[in-house]
C-alpha cells in the first residue's frame, strides 16, 4: 500500500526507503519512514543509487544525516580522501526493503520492435515497474537508459541478464 501511494505522487524524485541499517557500533537505525525523532536520517545518494547487497559506506556530512554510497561510486572516493574524518561504516541489514530507483543503460543494433521485447521482458516477465525510459538511434545502433524499481542487487543482475538474452542488444551495463 504505502509503495503504491509513493508511485501515485506526482513529484520528480520518488525515494522509497525500507530497510534498517546497522552502524560500525551495532546500534541499529530506520530508515527515513522511522518514528524515532532521534534517529539519524539515512539517504540513498542520487550519483550511484546504492541497492540492498552493495557494498556501501555513510558519509555524516551533516548534523544527523548519513549519506549512503556504493563503496566504488566516485563520488565516495573524492569524499573518502577529503572528509575521510566523516565516514560511518553501514551495512544493509533486515529484510524489510520494497523497491530501490536504479538505472541501466542499454545498446546494440536497432530493429524493429526491439524496445517491446525490452519493456516486455521487464513487465510482463520480470514485473519490474519502470519509471522512465529512453532510446534513440542512429545508423542502425541504439543507445538506451531505463530507470526502474529492483528490490535488490540480485534483482538488477537478473534484469540485465535477462535484457542481454534479447535479439540486438549488445550491452546492459548499471552505470555508477
Amino acid at each position: 500500500d504505502t509503495l503504491k501511494k509513493i508511485l501515485r505522487q506526482n513529484t520528480p524524485e520518488k525515494k522509497i526507503l525500507f530497510w534498517t541499517i546497522r552502524s560500525k557500533d551495532n546500534a541499529t537505525k530506520k530508515s527515513e519512514t522511522s518514528q524515532n525523532k532521534n534517529a539519524l536520517d539515512y539517504t540513498l545518494a542520487n550519483c550511484c543509487r546504492p541497492l540492498p547487497g552493495d557494498p556501501v559506506q555513510g558519509f555524516a556530512l551533516q548534523p544527523n544525516t548519513i549519506v549512503i554510497h556504493h563503496i566504488n561510486c566516485p563520488e565516495a572516493v573524492k569524499l573518502s580522501s577529503q572528509f575521510g574524518n566523516t565516514i560511518v561504516e553501514v551495512n544493509w541489514f533486515g529484510k524489510e526493503q520494497k523497491a530501490f530507483l536504479s538505472e541501466i543503460k542499454l545498446s546494440g543494433i536497432d530493429r524493429v520492435g526491439l524496445v517491446n521485447d525490452i519493456t516486455n521482458v521487464l513487465s510482463k516477465e520480470l514485473s519490474i515497474n519502470i519509471r522512465s525510459i529512453s532510446f534513440f538511434s542512429h545508423d542502425g545502433i541504439f543507445e538506451g537508459a531505463i530507470e526502474l524499481y529492483v528490490k535488490s542487487t540480485d534483482d538488477l543482475k537478473d534484469v540485465i541478464n535477462k535484457l542481454k538474452k534479447i535479439n540486438g542488444v549488445d550491452k546492459v551495463l548499471r552505470p555508477m
